[in-house]
C-alpha cells in the first residue's frame, strides 16, 4: 500500500472512529450510511489484496464499489446494520480470547460474531453504545499508527487477527483504546439521558397545551 493510500485510510478510519467513539448511539441513523461504506470499502479492498493479488489503484476501485454497495445495504436495512455492528463488535472479542488463550481464534470470532449480532438486536440501546464505543476507538488507535508508521490497514485488514497483538505489544497503545472506550461510554451515556431528558420535557409541553 502506498503512502498516500496508507494515510488516506487512516484519515478514514480516525473520522470514522471519532463519530463512532463519541456519537455512535445519537447519530447512529444517520451513521448506518458512513458504517456501511467503510465497512464494504475496507471488506473489499482486504479481499482483492489477500484473494486476488491485484494492483493497489484497482483493489481501491474495487473498494469503492463495495463500500457503496455496502451503505446502500445497510441504510436500506436498519436491523442488518445493527446485527452488523454487534456482530463486528463481538468478532473482535472473539479474537482476543482465542488469541490470548491459544485457541482457535476463526472459529471464536464466528460464535462471538453470532452472539453480538443477536445481542445487539435484543438490547439495542446498551448495545450500540458499546459497540460503537469500542470499533470507534479502535479505529482511532489504528488511524493513528498508521500515520505514525507503527501499523498500515493494509496489514491489519489482510490479516484480521493481526490488530491484537499490535494492541498488546505496546502498552501504551492498550491504555489508549482502554481509555478512549471508556470515556465514548461515558459521552454516549450522557448523551443519550440528555435526549431522553429532551424527549420527556417536550411530552410534557404537549400534554399540557
Amino acid at each position: 500500500m502506498g503512502f498516500l493510500m496508507i494515510h488516506l485510510a487512516a484519515v478514514v478510519l480516525l473520522v470514522a472512529g471519532l463519530i463512532l467513539c463519541f456519537g455512535g448511539y445519537k447519530f447512529f441513523r444517520a451513521l448506518l450510511t458512513l458504517v456501511g461504506f467503510v465497512a464494504g470499502l475496507l471488506l473489499t479492498v482486504a479481499i482483492a489484496y489477500a484473494w486476488f493479488g491485484v494492483t493497489e489503484p484497482a483493489a481501491w476501485g474495487f473498494g469503492l464499489i463495495g463500500g457503496l454497495l455496502g451503505a446502500v445495504l445497510v441504510s436500506l436495512l436498519y436491523v442488518v446494520g445493527v446485527f452488523v455492528l454487534g456482530a463486528l463488535f463481538g468478532a473482535s472479542v472473539g479474537s482476543v480470547i482465542g488469541l490470548e488463550m491459544h485457541l482457535e481464534p476463526a472459529a471464536l470470532m464466528i460464535v462471538f460474531a453470532i452472539v453480538g449480532g443477536v445481542l445487539a438486536l435484543l438490547v439495542q440501546k446498551f448495545a450500540l453504545v458499546l459497540a460503537t464505543a469500542g470499533l470507534g476507538a479502535s479505529f482511532i488507535v489504528v488511524g493513528a499508527l498508521s500515520f505514525l508508521g507503527r501499523t498500515t490497514p493494509n496489514l491489519l485488514l489482510s490479516d484480521p487477527f493481526a490488530w491484537w497483538p499490535v494492541f498488546r505489544g505496546q502498552g501504551v497503545v492498550f491504555v489508549v483504546w482502554l481509555i478512549l472506550f471508556a470515556v465514548g461510554i461515558l459521552v454516549q451515556s450522557k448523551n443519550r439521558e440528555k435526549t431522553q431528558k429532551e424527549r420527556r420535557d417536550k411530552g410534557k409541553k404537549r400534554d399540557k397545551n
